[in-house]
């Protein structure tokens, strides 16, 4: 799960202020907001790895919209799954992620970002672009797939150099789920991997 990792890494590191011409828009507004907080997090030299963690835990349930990043990533074993193997796949999920990428969170450097656009995405969506400045004098391009929920928008999905982190997910999920015999070989994975 290399790719996924360096894939949910972009997805906080790609945070900060945001241009002008987005500033209006309440989706680059959110990202402004998840980048701010993630930025003043890794600044702060008194916080350790394992607080940054914690608090990374926090950001990535509240702005990930888990339930459907999970389904989208189960694919068609989603429609298969009984109600219990769903509730139980979606459990596992959350934990998965937020353990998994909030624990790799704590060394991230940074040195700008930048968000340079918005664009609508079908009927629902939003795309958020921004650009991220390593400290090496290199960059990376990052698109943020938003929809509004109850009032505040979630992320969807992370398009890192044109990189899908869902579609990584999904086809990294699906291999297991076809070397583990379905979806309760996969939540035994996910669970053994999410302590």
């Amino acid at each position: 799960m290399r790719v996924v990792s360096v894939i949910f890494l972009s997805f906080f590191v790609f945070a900060g202020v945001a241009a002008p011409a987005s500033a209006e828009n309440p989706a680059a507004q959110r990202i402004e907001k998840l980048g701010q907080e993630v930025l003043a997090v890794l600044a702060d030299p008194s916080i350790s790895k394992n607080q940054r963690a914690a608090h990374f835990s926090g950001l990535i349930a509240r702005d990930l919209d888990i339930p459907v990043i999970g389904k989208f990533v189960l694919g068609k074993h989603w429609r298969k799954a009984s109600v219990e193997q769903r509730k139980a796949y979606i459990r596992v999920f959350k934990r998965y992620v937020v353990h998994t990428y909030s624990s790799r969170l704590g060394g991230a450097k940074l040195k700008g970002f930048k968000v340079f656009g918005v664009k609508n995405v079908g009927k629902r969506d939003i795309l958020v672009k921004t650009r991220l400045s390593k400290q090496d004098g290199g960059f990376i391009l990052a698109d943020w797939r938003m929809r509004e929920r109850k009032g505040t928008y979630k992320i969807l999905d992370l398009f890192v150099e044109g990189v899908s982190m869902s579609m990584t997910l999904r086809q990294e999920f699906n291999a297991v789920l076809q070397d583990k015999n379905g979806i309760d070989g996969l939540i035994m994975v996910l669970n053994s991997r999410a302590t």
